[in-house]
């Protein structure tokens, strides 16, 4: 009921304030690193599921090359003669020009679909994303939680991605489990991290060391009955040193 709702909804606030805390303070952030790792937490009689992962670890829409957005939607299930297609037409949405790259987009391709767009300006929200001509939203939920439009990096911190987007990379599920594992050994025991692994063929120049300080969080929380509301924001740690709270760059509120 609404009243349930309300609650679980609390508890998720509850949540992202508790993530915030640990992510502020650079001495606990060094047991809680914002890599994408899950972590379980009690509170208020309701259980809740917590993620962080600081942008650098995720796919920045705005300066990802035509390899790094291919890659991303290969891992999606995209047919590779339509992995060009979009690849392009991402890039055509976020340059300043008018002049279509050979497979995508520009403003007379989204006339013809009597669509508006492209915005030739970079991504102000990963949810622009979904307005990108050829994209579905079965697509777009797919790749949007390893997507950022709040950071200037290219490539991907692997010390900082969760496993979905190494799997993205190239990296085969056994390896990222074995990476994450010792990552997360590391963490627990104050520890250097482990290399990252090597990716296939050419992929190296993907990864990248970049570190940004904002911070894309999701937490589920659940209350005793069962009801569950999901909260997603980018909140910008950054910001801390200059005003007395964390700015809220995105929120959204799921089911």
């Amino acid at each position: 009921g609404t009243v349930e709702r309300a609650q679980a909804r609390t508890l998720a606030e509850a949540g992202m304030a508790y993530a915030l805390a640990w992510q502020l303070d650079p001495e606990a952030q060094k047991q809680w690193p914002a890599n994408g790792d899950w972590r379980a937490w009690s509170f208020g009689g309701g259980r809740l599921r917590i993620q962080v992962v600081d942008a650098g670890g995720l796919v920045n829409l705005n300066t990802a090359n035509s390899e790094l957005l291919k890659a991303l939607l290969a891992a999606a299930g995209v047919d590779p003669q339509d992995q060009d297609r979009l690849a392009d037409a991402i890039q055509d949405w976020r340059d300043p020009d008018d002049r279509s790259l050979p497979h995508g987009a520009e403003s007379s391709d989204y006339r013809a679909a009597g669509r508006p767009g492209p915005k030739n300006a970079p991504f102000e929200s990963v949810e622009e994303l979904g307005e990108v001509l050829g994209m579905t939203q079965a697509l777009y939920e797919r790749i949007a939680d390893v997507g950022t439009v709040f950071s200037y990096h290219s490539g991907v911190n692997p010390e900082l991605a969760p496993a979905r987007l190494l799997q993205a990379l190239g990296l085969d599920e056994r390896t990222v489990a074995d990476y994450l594992e010792a990552r997360a050994s590391a963490v627990a025991d104050g520890l250097p991290l482990p290399p990252p692994p090597p990716q296939s063929g050419d992929g190296q120049s993907f990864f990248s060391p970049s570190r940004t300080n904002v911070y894309h969080i999701a937490v589920t929380a659940e209350t005793e009955s069962g009801t569950s509301v999901t909260i997603k924001a980018v909140i910008d740690g950054r910001s801390v040193a200059t005003e007395r709270s964390p700015r809220v760059l995105a929120w959204r509120a799921g089911g």
